[in-house]
């Protein structure tokens, strides 16, 4: 339980100048707010799909253990910016993908698929394109990181609101790879 004293104690003259200051402060705040809201209303819904935000890589024939292990990754710090355009919206996405060497890595470089997917809410995917990020190891830590942005442009006819809309992300996986990352 939670006990609250309440001190009464004069309140200097200086005060009242000072809380008419903090409510104009909350004022703009809540203009931001309601800025924020607005522009996620004219944005599509941003996810990485289930199981493919990561991936392993292994050795080929090897077991998939830690040892066979070649690199991770992980696709992550994803966000969009919507602008109004004349017939739409455009849409960029921008996110990072990171990844790191593992034991059994015989190279600097590895290239690893993902998509960027549009699809009217739930019902089905609209549009889909895969693109590879080829990330060089550097030093002895093994690690690598780099930004991505893409583009979309959403039309504004066919009666759906850019809102009905969704971005989809993840790495191109192969369902053996899918279905480790599920039991992991």
């Amino acid at each position: 339980m939670f006990l609250t004293k309440v001190i009464r104690a004069p309140v200097p003259r200086l005060v009242f100048p000072l809380l008419a200051l903090f409510a104009l402060v909350l004022a703009g705040c809540a203009t931001k707010t309601e800025k924020l809201i607005k522009e996620a209303r004219e944005c599509p819904a941003l996810a990485v799909v289930a199981g493919t935000g990561y991936v392993t890589g292994f050795r080929p024939g090897g077991a998939r253990n830690a040892g066979d292990v070649t690199y991770q990754a992980e696709l992550s710090q994803a966000f969009m910016k919507c602008t109004k355009k004349s017939g739409g919206h455009e849409v960029v996405v921008t996110f990072q993908i990171s990844a790191r060497k593992g034991p059994a890595a015989t190279s600097d470089t590895i290239e690893l698929p993902y998509f960027v997917a549009v699809s009217l809410g739930n019902e089905r995917v609209l549009a889909k394109q895969v693109f590879t990020s080829t990330q060089r190891f550097s030093g002895k830590n093994g690690r690598s990181a780099m930004h991505h942005e893409v583009v979309e442009f959403l039309p504004g006819d066919a009666g759906h609101k850019v809102g009905d809309y969704e971005i989809l992300l993840g790495f191109q996986l192969a369902p053996d790879d899918l279905e480790y990352n599920f039991l992991q």
